[in-house]
């Protein structure tokens, strides 16, 4: 995500949502995910954050909870699906240089509906998906909590779900990132009293965030082991807001790896594919 500059790290952690047939209907367990991850959409700094937490799945039909997100499943048909999910990310590194003197960025939550919209398919494994997501984006400090705005992140997604027989799930999904004004703001607007000298103010508007390409492998160690990475570059050039003192560069990368434990798995079962 642009978004997913502050957000990779926890996106990627075991899957959730796309399941293989006769899986646990309940499991719990837990992951460790770590990740190097720009402070927020274009920095110029880097930070690694890591972070272990308890996990519950749950893969029913109407309902599914991951890790890192849970979604409701309105409608599913072999070429059109809509879900409501809703999911979380670390808050973004206080020691941003550009920011000096400003308020930090806190922890970040979205919500909102997706469309997916099935391009092509094979008789097993891949398919190439149109996925049409907008998000409400939230911010908290943990004592209160701030609307930011709207995401929306078009892009089209190849999925093998046993890439080169490994039993591991490929994702490869590319498009662009844009948000409300609110969003903009809250990265990269400089008010009056955070002036100085090399950081003019600025006020951000709504448009383009930028364009990502999102590649993720997740892969099962054994039955209650899995191992997942993320990686993420992301590009810039010619986003709504280049202007502010606050937009470092035109491109950024997060890499991340999560490794999760499952020590509880139901002897109910997920019939089918759960995506």
């Amino acid at each position: 995500m642009a978004f997913a500059a502050a957000t990779a790290v926890l996106s990627l952690v075991p899957g959730a949502f796309a399941q293989q047939r006769d899986e646990p209907l309940f499991e719990a367990g837990i992951f460790a995910v770590g990740g190097w991850v720009p402070d927020y959409p274009a920095s110029n700094q880097n930070h690694f954050h890591a972070l272990p937490l308890p996990y519950i799945i749950y893969r029913g039909r109407y309902f599914q909870m991951s890790e890192t997100a849970a979604r409701g499943i309105f409608h599913a048909s072999p070429a059109v699906s809509f879900d409501v999910s809703a999911s979380g990310a670390f808050r973004s590194s206080h020691d941003d240089k550009a920011r000096t003197g400003m308020p930090g960025l806190d922890y970040m939550g979205q919500i909102g509906p997706r469309m997916n919209v099935l391009l092509a398919r094979d008789a097993m494994y891949a398919k190439i998906e149109l996925e049409l997501p907008v998000r409400a984006i939230f911010s908290t400090d943990l004592s209160s909590i701030a609307f930011r705005g709207f995401l929306a992140e078009p892009e089209v997604a190849y999925t093998h779900s046993n890439f080169l027989n490994s039993g591991g799930r490929l994702k490869v999904a590319i498009g662009p990132e844009f948000a409300t004004a609110r969003l903009m703001q809250y990265f990269y607007t400089v008010e009056p009293q955070f002036v100085i000298p090399g950081r003019p103010q600025f006020n951000a508007t709504g448009g383009y965030l930028g364009s990502r390409l999102s590649i993720s492998y997740s892969v099962p160690l054994n039955q209650r082991m899995r191992l997942v990475g993320l990686f993420v570059p992301e590009l810039y050039s010619g986003a709504t807001n280049a202007a502010s003192p606050l937009f470092k560069r035109h491109y950024g990368l997060s890499a991340a790896l999560a490794l999760s434990f499952s020590f509880y798995r139901s002897d109910a079962v997920a019939r089918g594919e759960q995506e």
